[in-house]
């Protein structure tokens, strides 16, 4: 607790983030713009000035979509934030808490997981312990079912605000972070708690961890602070005699039960905490109020002077007049809406494998596609080798066919010559017809060569129909490969469409639907966007 005021920076998270459940799609998928250079706001000011003013931390994603819920009216307003500090959070130095230790820096400061948490309110808040004054780091976080990964969401962003914290002071002084004398501010995790169903998660980290007791000293170790509001009966909250407490017992407003509950408190008391109490907190409660009354469908008149009544401050006789519930009668109509929510989810799960199954297709055909592709440039490779060899062997036989044409020539000659000697000389008869006979001899060689020519230039014909037809056959493989692909384009166009249609129907937005293409069908950004534009 020894660090200054001037080098511990704090904040203060309030709101809440969406839980997933199923295959539900989230509700916010938009991705927005960083938030700007985290050196800007120290431009000319000492390490000392730096550290305690609000910057802007680089590399986060501001959250663009805000929720109507009851935390981040709780967390908007100081006051209410100080109360809920003070009387549920059992710290000593949160127990004199006010609204101006309380300090807003949401444009500076927003968590990084936008995505998975959802909170968008950042407070710096100022304790005033004995001796040198500090910030602290309170981290709210808003639950409405249980949730057993909270302690890794907490955790990553601890981590996440501390590092902005490191980055702060090293935007201020390089080399800050190393020294002896540098001290990360403390962080309270706290979650507040206002769903039916007990909290049965493990308050610690450790228990997220496999064999977490026996490598306890070297994993990180925490543990937040539990406010669950379904613990806290209206008469516990009512003794704290402040407009938290009455901003909780709207909060524990779920079911017209609920509302029988409310009418036996003890309407004096609580006029007496809304008497002095500012317009604009009354306000705020009478939004609240609105809220749960549309919501379990009471009329619209009805609803408007209930909330006139917490208005004038008169909300001790909130019901007196409100007409009696069939609470038997709307607990089954409840009962009845959760069915068709049940069997609705249902439905969408199917649909989801029902997409997943042909994206299997599709992938499984794009392989065979692939894969005959493989082979038919294997063919195409075979049959342009065989070609060379006839091209080679008709070559061959080419050079073959001239030599005999050569040889015959030859063979003319000799017997011309023959001829002659046999008119000029009748002695050289019997040497010209031995000649004649080799000559005769050299003419069956000449005669066979020329058959054997003719022979290899059938065999060379025959080799081209093969290869003609085995071009053919290739031709027409490649045509199959092609309605092959052709088709799996149309399944995978087709799987495309069934994913925006499906998406649509669900209610969310183009730009959710894109990111849902590129997560499952591994397009990028810009194309994911043109097929959605195409197909919503």
């Amino acid at each position: 607790m020894g660090q200054t005021e001037n080098r511990n920076g704090a904040y203060h998270a309030g709101g809440r983030y969406g839980e997933q459940t199923g295959r539900s799609v989230p509700e916010d998928c938009a991705e927005q713009p960083d938030s700007g250079d985290i050196g800007k706001a120290f431009s000319g000011l000492s390490a000392e000035e730096g550290l305690h003013r609000a910057v802007e931390p680089r590399d986060m994603v501001l959250n663009s979509k805000v929720r109507d819920s009851s935390s981040k009216i709780i967390f908007d307003n100081h006051m209410l934030c100080s109360q809920f500090l003070r009387d549920y959070v059992d710290l000593p130095y949160l127990k004199n808490v006010k609204p101006e230790d309380i300090e807003d820096v949401s444009d500076q400061y927003v968590t990084l997981f936008a995505e998975e948490r959802n909170s968008d309110r950042v407070k710096r808040v100022r304790i005033r312990a004995e001796g040198t004054p500090f910030f602290l780091v309170s981290l709210i976080e808003h639950k409405t079912q249980p949730d057993y990964n909270v302690c890794m969401q907490i955790f990553r962003y601890m981590v996440h605000i501390w590092d902005t914290y490191e980055k702060e002071a090293e935007s201020v002084r390089r080399g800050m972070a190393k020294r002896s004398d540098f001290l990360y501010p403390p962080i309270l995790p706290i979650i507040y708690y206002e769903g039916a169903r007990e909290w049965k998660v493990p308050l610690d980290f450790r228990s997220r961890v496999r064999e977490g007791e026996n490598f306890g000293r070297y994993i990180p170790d925490f543990e937040y602070y539990l406010v669950p509001l379904r613990d806290y009966s209206n008469e516990a909250l009512m003794a704290k005699k402040d407009e938290i407490s009455l901003v909780m017992l709207v909060n524990k407003l779920q079911t017209v039960e609920d509302i029988e509950n409310f009418r036996r408190l003890p309407g004096g008391e609580i006029e007496s905490i809304l008497r002095h109490s500012p317009q604009q907190m009354v306000d705020t409660i009478a939004e609240m109020l609105q809220a749960f009354l549309l919501k379990i469908n009471v009329p619209v008149s009805e609803t408007e002077q209930l909330t006139d009544r917490v208005r004038k401050k008169k909300m001790g006789e909130l019901f007196a007049d409100m007409e009696k519930i069939d609470i038997q009668a709307e607990r089954q109509k409840m009962a009845f809406a959760r069915k068709q929510l049940d069997e609705e989810r249902k439905q969408m799960e199917e649909r989801w494998e029902e997409v997943e199954k042909q994206q299997k297709q599709v992938e499984e055909q794009r392989k065979q596609a692939e894969e005959q592709r493989k082979q038919a440039e294997e063919q195409r490779k075979q049959a342009e080798e065989q070609q060379k060899q006839v091209e080679e062997q008709r070559k061959q036989a080419e050079e073959q066919q001239k030599q005999v044409e050569e040889q015959q020539k030859q063979v003319e000659e000799q017997r011309k010559q023959a001829e002659e000697q046999r008119k000029q000389a009748e002695e050289q008869r019997k040497q010209a017809e031995e000649q004649q006979k080799q000559v005769e001899e050299q003419r069956k060689q000449a005669e066979e060569q020329q058959k054997q020519v003719e022979e290899q230039q059938k065999q060379v014909e025959e080799q081209q129909k093969q290869v003609e037809e085995q071009r053919k056959q290739v031709e027409e493989q490649q045509k199959q490969i092609e309605e092959t692909k052709r088709q799996a384009e149309l399944t995978e166009e087709n799987s495309i469409k069934s994913i925006i249609g499906l998406c649509r129907e669900l209610g969310t937005s183009k730009e959710a639907a894109a990111r849902k293409l590129m997560e499952k069908k591994g397009l990028n950004q810009e194309t994911a966007l043109e097929k959605t534009t195409l197909y919503w």
